[in-house]
């Protein structure tokens, strides 16, 4: 009955914003009948253009307790416009927002319209790269602009009246609560120099934020609003940065770079190492002309060089003595190269100088070991011509006499030995002398059958002499055929044979 007989007009309405209760001054006020308001959205009452703010300020009241005012139009249906002046409200986790309307069309509308605004405001901050989010009690979401609405993939619609993205870590979103409400109750500016983000594709994307009160008509704190930057990107440039000074700085080789800007390149960055290799603090080479300490750290010739390097803005590489610490002799390498902007200017020179000593040192050792090798490598020539010797005893005639052991290392030697000189001669007949050789088991046997068929392929007939009666069993024991090749007691016996068969006649002289 006292709903019935309040002289405001009064309405109920829920979260939705549906109209539940109302009473007669309120359908009066509306210019709408009892039927034709049952179950109507309330932003369906008032003209097209006030929806949007309606349904924002419904919004924001809940979950509640929460108060607002608004202004709006609703056109009855006598087709006459009214302005309405609105204060709705909510209680704790209530479902139900009540209102009190106040007919105001005789007075003049707050200037400007509050729709006009609020659509301009919106179009301006869509428009901005950093991101907007607008929160009522509670930390609820009431707005986010277009930036912050493609950081999480959602629409304002979807958003509204949420915490958080459904997609953020639990911590983050205590976070944003916690940060939500020290603002909401200290009335003060939060600034948030880090703090993550989820996207909408899972990626975690650090964020700078600025949190500000949002206050209403009567000074009254109605929300936050929160401006945010993606600083994901420069925050990973300015780490790289630290990790690269800290790897530049940390270097074994001395990195200097001087500016091409001055005609005397002042020193604009050193590190710790050239410090320690040019024997100067680091004091002292900031600011000094990298030309004249190029002077008094390198040679004449280097430092002409370097000088040259410069002045045809190219690259250059020099080698100098110079001294360490204790007067100890030390050998460094400088490179130098220019380093140029997009136009392709120089605009600076970057030198490395490395200690090479213990290089230069590796470098004479291996020239040592490899002329040491060369030496050796003569000496075993040498002495393979001396135990492998070959002498050509008559035109077309050579002999090969066999001293020691013959392996497989020593079998190929002689047999490359001998045909070298066969294809050098051109020799008909090649006698191998053992004489020299005490045993000969299956594999000398063997290896001379080789050297006999090599021979052959180049049309040289070769003979065996100097055969003892020790090896002459020996090879009858281990069953070697020697086949068609001849064999003799002496070299002169297989000597005679061979002139024999070059048609030359030994006749021994008369004493």
């Amino acid at each position: 009955m006292f709903f019935e007989a309040c002289q405001h007009p009064f309405c109920v309405v829920t979260a939705e914003g549906r109209l539940v209760k109302w009473n007669a001054a309120c359908a009066r006020a509306l210019g709408r009948s009892a039927p034709d308001l049952t179950g109507k959205p309330l932003d369906e009452i008032v003209v097209e253009t006030d929806r949007a703010q309606v349904r924002s300020t419904l919004g924001g009241l809940f979950p509640g307790p929460s108060t607002a005012d608004l202004e709006c139009r609703v056109l009855g249906s006598d087709g006459a416009t009214r302005l309405l002046s609105l204060r709705a409200s909510t209680y704790d986790r209530g479902d139900l927002a009540y209102g009190v309307f106040e007919d105001i069309t005789g007075r003049p509308r707050r200037a400007p319209g509050p729709l006009l605004a609020e659509e301009v405001y919106q179009q301006i901050l869509d428009a901005i790269e950093d991101m907007v989010l607008v929160k009522g009690p509670r930390s609820r979401v009431l707005w986010a602009n277009k930036a912050f609405r493609e950081l999480y993939g959602m629409t304002n619609a979807e958003l509204h009246g949420l915490i958080d993205s459904p997609r953020s870590e639990p911590d983050f979103t205590q976070q944003y609560v916690r940060d939500d409400l020290y603002v909401f109750e200290t009335e003060s500016r939060l600034v948030i120099d880090e703090e993550p983000a989820a996207r909408h594709d899972g990626a975690i994307r650090t964020l700078t934020t600025v949190k500000s009160a949002l206050r209403g008509e009567g000074g009254q704190v109605i929300g936050t609003v929160g401006v945010s930057r993606d600083i994901t990107d420069s925050r990973r440039v300015e780490r790289d940065r630290e990790l690269l000074a800290q790897a530049i700085g940390a270097a074994s080789q001395g990195i200097l770079v001087a500016a091409s800007a001055a005609e005397e390149l002042p020193v604009t960055y050193v590190n710790a190492a050239f410090a320690r290799l040019s024997g100067r603090p680091v004091a002292e080479l900031l600011g000094a002309s990298f030309l004249r300490l190029v002077g008094g750290i390198a040679d004449a010739a280097a430092a002409e060089q370097l000088a040259r390097a410069v002045a045809e803005r190219r690259e250059a590489s020099v080698e100098f003595p110079a001294e360490r610490d204790g007067g100890a002799r030390a050998w460094m390498r400088m490179a130098l190269t220019p380093v140029r902007d997009a136009s392709g200017q120089v605009t600076s020179f970057v030198a490395i100088q490395a200690d090479i000593t213990a290089e230069r040192e590796r470098q004479r050792h291996e020239l040592a070991l490899k002329e040491q090798r060369h030496l050796i490598e003569r000496q075993r020539r040498t002495i393979q011509a001396l135990v492998t010797p070959i002498i050509e005893i008559w035109d077309g005639v050579l002999t090969m006499p066999i001293i020691g052991v013959v392996d497989s290392v020593r079998a190929a030697e002689m047999m490359t030995a001998l045909l070298e000189a066969v294809s050098a001669n051109r020799a008909r007949f090649a006698i191998v002398d053992l004489t020299g050789v005490d045993v000969v088991d299956t594999a000398t046997a063997n290896h001379l059958l080789k050297l006999v068929r090599a021979a052959r392929l180049l049309g040289t007939t070769c003979a065996l002499s100097g055969i003892s009666p020790a090896v002459s069993r020996t090879l009858v024991g281990l069953g070697v055929e020697l086949g068609e090749l001849r064999t003799f007691s002496t070299l002169r016996a297989a000597l005679r044979h061979v002139l024999g068969q070059l048609g030359v006649s030994v006749v021994r002289a008369r004493a």
